[in-house]
């Protein structure tokens, strides 16, 4: 090869790998700056009410994460004991929220703000475990579909982690996030009894101890080994037929649930055609799962969070990178995840733009009265933790077996023993009343909202 011909090759190869590292880098700068904008939109949407992003449940969590610091018992209104808390997630934003209490921040607000910046920050830093970092954006905005902070998406995540790894400690980790979770692992450890005894046993130890940790969890906190949120599903009135119309009268469930059925038809196809049978193994049990809870459960769109995950990440894992521009389930995914960010966004900036007005007004209003102990049944999560108050979760999800107890009766009978709330809030369709008669205990409207899309929200004082 002569001189010439050597320079240019050598020429050639420059060019080459530095237009590559030009356009990592560019790259590397577009998709920083979508993860920090799409993670700016997720904080500034869960910091008002109503959001499609984040439930009032999760901030169940952050609510008794802080008054555990503050109590030193776990508890959500700073009066009843409560184990209404999937342990695992729980314990790590305690953890957070223990440092937090510890440099001396108590700004509700504020101590959001942190919690969201490392828990996104976590969150993507696992995508980019699971996936390519070019896909690792696409999966983390995904998870926007349903419900991004609650403990289901951390379980979807664990659950491709255990695809992926066979790790048993995976195992002990997915059912002490949520032990229902037993019924996505039962297919996968009867697979692993068929075919690989010495993974199912390993599988099964590390469930048993699970098993037992999570009824330790719950009995310690509060005297038994079913938490409480599961006792008051379990005991609910409601028949089957009563939740299965409950759960098929939202919209936008249906269509999220004809989406997963689509992505689940793809996943099962890429599986059956691999030959991937551990991974089909974790696909059937995650839909019997769904269905468990659309049919026995008040169905919540974080239930379809794990499934959904699970067959995001099939399919993107199953697409040649460098074929992803020409593929129709890459668009798919990439369109489907745009429909939703916007779908929120615009109930954000413009269909719920007034009620969250509304919203940030009323709870200006209930800071007024954090001394004082108060009542609420819905939105309660969000009402208590933004207004650092003392509100009892009136629903008794978030509280005590003895306060559920009574509910079942008459919670006559617990105020009488344990003293009225000072102040009930509420939040109504349709007109304010100017006072009302609340377990013998006469309570007169202090406080109410101008009329939103959604409610109205509503203060009483005792007369």
């Amino acid at each position: 090869m002569n001189v010439n011909a050597m320079k240019l090759n050598v020429s050639l190869f420059i060019k080459t790998n530095l237009s590559r590292t030009q356009s990592y880098f560019k790259d590397t700068y577009f998709n920083s700056i979508l993860l920090i904008l799409l993670s700016l939109y997720i904080i500034f949407s869960s910091l008002s009410y109503p959001s499609l992003i984040t439930p009032d449940d999760f901030f169940f969590y952050l609510k008794t994460a802080s008054n555990l610091w503050d109590y030193n018992f776990v508890t959500f209104d700073g009066i009843n004991p409560t184990n209404g808390v999937h342990p695992f997630y729980f314990l790590l934003i305690s953890i957070v929220y223990f440092f937090l209490d510890l440099l001396g921040f108590d700004d509700p607000k504020f101590s959001f703000i942190v919690f969201s910046v490392i828990y996104c920050t976590f969150i993507y830093w696992f995508c980019c475990q699971l996936v390519h970092k070019n896909k690792a954006l696409l999966l983390y905005a995904s998870l926007l579909i349903c419900s991004f902070f609650m403990e289901s998406t951390l379980l979807g995540l664990l659950l491709c982690l255990l695809y992926t790894k066979k790790n048993p400690l995976l195992i002990f980790l997915i059912i002490f996030i949520r032990i229902d979770s037993i019924v996505i692992l039962a297919p996968l450890i009867l697979y692993e009894f068929l075919n690989n005894r010495q993974l199912f046993y390993k599988y099964i130890t590390f469930t048993f101890m699970a098993v037992l940790c999570t009824f330790s969890f719950n009995y310690f906190l509060d005297d038994s080994f079913v938490s409480i949120s599961s006792y008051s599903k379990i005991n609910s009135n409601f028949s089957i037929f009563d939740k299965l119309s409950f759960n098929f009268s939202s919209e936008l469930l249906i269509s999220k649930l004809l989406i997963t059925s689509t992505l689940i038809y793809f996943s099962t196809k890429i599986l059956i055609y691999d030959k991937k049978w551990e991974a089909f193994a974790i696909l059937a049990g995650l839909v019997i799962f769904v269905l468990m809870h659309l049919c026995f459960s008040m169905f919540r769109s974080w239930y379809l969070a794990p499934l959904l995950i699970f067959c995001i990440f099939i399919m993107l894992n199953n697409i040649n990178f460098f074929q992803l521009l020409k593929s129709k389930a890459y668009f798919g995914i990439y369109l489907l995840t745009i429909f939703y960010i916007g779908f929120y966004a615009t109930h954000d900036f413009i269909l719920y733009k007034k009620d969250r007005e509304i919203s940030s007004d009323y709870i200006s209003k209930v800071k007024n009265y954090r001394e004082l102990v108060g009542f609420k049944v819905d939105q309660s999560g969000f009402t208590s933790y933004f207004s650092n108050g003392k509100i009892v979760n009136g629903d008794g999800l978030i509280n005590s077996f003895e306060f559920f107890k009574y509910k079942q009766k008459d919670l006559m009978e617990y105020f009488a023993k344990y003293g009225y709330p000072d102040y009930i809030l509420k939040s109504s369709f349709g007109e304010v009343k100017e006072e009302l008669n609340f377990h013998g205990e006469r309570y007169c409207h202090t406080w109410s909202s101008k009329e939103g899309k959604m409610m109205n929200y509503i203060i009483h004082e005792k007369c």
